[in-house]
């Protein structure tokens, strides 16, 4: 029998989130907000697929990139605020370029980072940080692409409203939840070639139930896919 891959790898590898309280894993809060789309980012994005093409340009690659560049920035600033050293690679160093200024003008304490964190309603997740500077306490999300305030505000009401942060053991094991910190704002803060940009929303109880509507909407769809 092959062994079970740990709850830390798993939510690694697969975006699902084991609540130590019962050991279940739930949905990642990023699948439900995804899901979420007027139908502008779809025909926007089909259109700038068509425009690749034509310009003999694989889309999907170019895509691609952009998330493995979103990745990698996540990576970096990570190990940046852990007093690590970041190879950077010459292509991101504008994104870096904007978190460094972003530092040197805010100075933030850093309180926790890439916590995994998981709530009863059923979904988890991982926030990038939560820190002090300008007299609150921030949860961030740390973005490389066009601001979407609307899903930006969707998902940190998820994270902002978790039960706790996940403690694993030595082995990756899900064993044990510590409180979330105080948070008193909310925001992205988006990384560029031109600079850093904060967007704060309003991710209160009111942005967290229309998550949850939003939820409930993602696995009624998945349990109909499974009955057909």
């Amino acid at each position: 029998m092959a062994q079970r891959v740990s709850d830390q790898r798993f939510a690694a590898s697969k975006h699902r989130y084991t609540d130590p309280r019962t050991g279940e894993r739930y949905i990642g809060v990023t699948s439900v907000v995804g899901s979420f789309d007027t139908g502008d980012k779809l025909g926007a994005g089909a259109g700038a697929a068509v425009k690749l093409v034509k310009q003999g340009i694989d889309y999907r690659a170019e895509w691609n990139e952009k998330k493995n560049l979103g990745n990698r920035v996540h990576g970096y600033a990570q190990l940046w605020i852990e007093g690590r050293s970041a190879d950077v690679l010459d292509s991101d160093a504008p994104q870096m370029n904007a978190f460094r200024q972003f530092i040197n003008d805010y100075k933030p304490e850093w309180i926790e980072v890439e916590r995994a964190v998981v709530s009863s309603l059923g979904y988890g997740g991982r926030f990038d940080a939560i820190a002090y500077f300008d007299g609150c306490f921030w949860l961030l999300d740390f973005k490389t692409g066009k601001p979407y305030k609307f899903e930006l505000m969707l998902q940190l009401a998820a994270y902002r409203y978790m039960d706790g942060m996940i403690v694993y053991d030595e082995e990756g094991w899900a064993k044990d939840l510590e409180p979330m910190p105080v948070v008193d704002k909310c925001a992205g803060l988006y990384l560029t070639a031109d600079g850093y940009q904060l967007v704060e929303v309003d991710a209160d109880e009111d942005a967290l139930v229309l998550f949850n509507h939003l939820l409930a909407v993602k696995n009624g769809y998945s349990r109909m896919e499974k009955s057909l």
